[in-house]
C-alpha cells in the first residue's frame, strides 16, 4: 500500500501543541498633578519608536475531549517572552518593524521549548486586516515567509498597532470615562470576533504632559474556533499632546474552551509594553519603508518546511496540528468555522520514467475502502502551475450518521518525488470549501535534491 491514513473525521492527536497563547507586558511612569485638558486626535507619527515588551503567561491547558479520550489530559503552561523592535508608522493601518529580539520560553508540563523569530524574518510589516472573522493584525516578513510558530509568537494581545483604535475617543478630564469600540477591543485582544464588550477606560490623572488611564471590564471573544472570556485590568500612560501610548501594563484573566484547533486554557496573561528613549531607538531604513508601502495588498502566506523533500507556502486559514519530517496534518477554518482537515505525506520516490497511473492510484484508494465504508464517486488527473502531475479520487460515505467526503490526491514531481494529500470534510460544506484543496496543491514545492543519494531515491516495484 502506498500510504496509510485514518478515515475518521478530524482524528485526535496525543501531543498538545499550544504555542499561540502569548501576551506582552511593560513599565509605566507614574502620573502627576491632575488638570483637565482638551482632547486631541491620536496622531499617526511616522518617526521610528523603539518598543520593549515582556511576556508572563501562566495557567493550564486541556485538550479537546473525544470518543477515544473521554478524560483529556490537563497540563500546566508557563510562557516567558522578550520582544524588542523599532516601529515606523506607514499610515493609520500599518507599520514597518525591525525586531532585535523576539523569543519565548514555553514550559508545557515537563517539557520546555523555545520559540524564536528567525534572523531572516526580523523585518516585518504589521497591518490591520480588511476581512472580518480573522485575526485583526497581519504580519508579513520582508525577508521571506513566516512559519506558523513564528506567527503564533507575534500574535499577542496589546499589540501597539491596536493602541490608536483603543484610545481614539479618549477623554482627558480626571474621572471621565468612555467605552472603546468593539473593533478596538477585538484588535486589542487579538481575537477573530468579539461577542460581548463591557470594557471601559477611565481617566485616573491628567497633566500638561501626560494622561494616566485605567482599563477595566469583561469581554467575550472567539479565538481559534473557541470561546474565550476575559477579565481585564490595565494601566496606560499617554502623551497628552500626541495621544501616543508611552507605556501599558495589562492583566488578563482568561478562560478559553477547547476547539479542534487549540486546547482549552485557564490562567492569567500579563502584558507590559513601553517605548524606550529616542537615543535607544533604531531608525528604519527609508528604502525598506518605501518598499513596504508598495506591497499594501500582498496576501499573507505562511511557510511549512522540515528536512523532507517538499515544503508548503500556504494560506494561514490552514492551521498545522501535527508536524513531522515527512508528514504534516492541517485543519482549515474560515470565518471561525472548522471546515476540513488535510493530511500530507511524503511517499517513496518512483523512477521518473515509470509514473504512477491513475488506475493504479484508484486501486490503492479502493484498498482503503475495504477497511472503512465509502463509495468512489469520481477520478481524474490534472497538472499544477508548478508542473506537478496530480491524480484525484473522490470518495463519499457516512460516519456517525454524517455524510463525509474524502478527497485523495497523488502529486508527483517530474523526477519521481511524490506526496499524497487526503482531505476530510463534511459533504454539506463542500461548496464553502471549494477550491481550497486545489490552492493547497499549488502550495507544494519540491526542494532541489541535496545529494546524489537523494537523486537515486527509493523505487517502487
Amino acid at each position: 500500500m502506498l500510504y496509510q491514513v485514518s478515515l475518521r473525521k478530524f482524528p485526535k492527536f496525543g501531543s498538545v501543541r499550544f504555542l499561540s497563547l502569548f501576551a506582552c507586558t511593560a513599565l509605566l511612569v507614574a502620573g502627576q498633578t491632575s488638570t483637565p485638558l482638551a482632547a486631541s486626535p491620536v496622531q499617526a507619527d511616522k518617526s521610528a519608536r523603539e518598543y520593549q515588551m515582556q511576556v508572563e503567561y501562566a495557567g493550564n491547558v486541556t485538550s479537546l475531549a473525544s470518543p477515544e479520550v473521554e478524560q483529556p489530559e490537563t497540563l500546566p503552561l508557563k510562557v516567558q517572552g522578550q520582544f524588542a523592535f523599532s516601529q515606523e508608522r506607514l499610515d493609520n493601518r500599518s507599520a514597518l518593524r525591525n525586531y532585535r529580539r523576539a523569543a519565548a520560553e514555553i514550559t508545557l508540563g515537563p517539557s520546555t521549548s523555545t520559540n524564536e523569530l528567525s534572523e531572516g524574518n526580523r523585518q516585518l510589516k504589521a497591518r490591520l486586516a480588511n476581512s472580518q472573522l480573522t485575526r485583526p493584525i497581519q504580519y508579513l516578513s520582508a525577508g521571506g515567509l513566516l512559519k506558523q510558530s513564528e506567527l503564533d509568537l507575534l500574535t499577542l494581545p496589546a499589540d501597539p498597532l491596536s493602541f490608536p483604535l483603543l484610545f481614539a475617543d479618549r477623554k482627558t478630564e480626571t474621572g471621565a470615562e468612555w467605552r472603546p469600540s468593539d473593533y478596538a477591543v477585538q484588535t486589542f485582544l487579538a481575537a477573530e470576533n468579539l461577542i460581548e464588550n463591557d470594557v471601559k477606560i477611565t481617566v485616573k490623572e491628567a497633566t500638561g504632559t501626560s494622561i494616566k488611564l485605567y482599563l477595566t471590564g469583561d469581554a467575550k471573544a472567539e479565538i481559534e474556533g473557541a470561546t474565550a472570556r476575559f477579565q481585564i485590568v490595565g494601566l496606560a500612560l499617554l502623551d497628552a499632546q500626541s495621544g501616543e501610548v508611552r507605556g501599558l501594563r495589562l492583566t488578563l484573566d482568561e478562560k478559553r474552551t477547547a476547539s479542534q484547533l487549540a486546547p482549552a486554557f485557564e490562567g492569567q496573561v500579563k502584558v507590559d509594553v513601553r517605548i524606550v528613549t529616542a537615543e535607544e531607538a533604531r531608525r528604519i531604513d527609508a528604502a525598506a519603508a518605501a518598499a513596504a508601502r508598495k506591497d499594501a495588498n500582498t496576501p499573507v502566506r505562511l511557510l511549512w518546511s522540515t528536512d523532507s523533500e517538499f515544503e508548503l507556502v500556504y494560506d494561514p486559514r490552514w492551521k498545522i496540528i501535527l508536524s513531522e519530517p515527512e508528514t504534516v496534518i492541517m485543519r482549515y477554518a474560515d470565518q471561525g468555522n472548522l471546515l476540513a482537515q488535510c493530511s500530507i505525506l511524503q511517499l517513496p520516490r518512483r523512477p521518473a520514467d515509470r509514473p504512477l497511473s491513475l488506475e493504479d492510484f484508484r486501486a490503492e484508494v479502493q484498498k482503503l475502502l475495504a477497511e472503512a465504508p465509502g463509495a468512489m464517486v469520481s477520478a481524474g488527473s490534472l497538472s499544477t502551475r508548478n508542473g506537478l502531475s496530480v491524480h484525484k479520487v473522490v470518495v463519499t460515505g457516512k460516519q456517525d450518521d454524517v455524510q463525509i467526503d474524502w478527497l485523495y490526491y497523488h502529486a508527483a514531481h517530474p523526477d519521481g518525488r511524490r506526496v499524497a494529500l487526503i482531505f476530510t470534510l463534511e459533504h454539506e460544506v463542500a461548496l464553502t470549501f471549494q477550491g481550497a484543496d486545489e490552492r493547497l496543491l499549488e502550495a507544494i514545492r519540491f526542494a532541489t535534491p541535496k545529494t546524489a543519494q537523494a537523486e537515486s531515491g527509493e523505487e517502487i516495484k
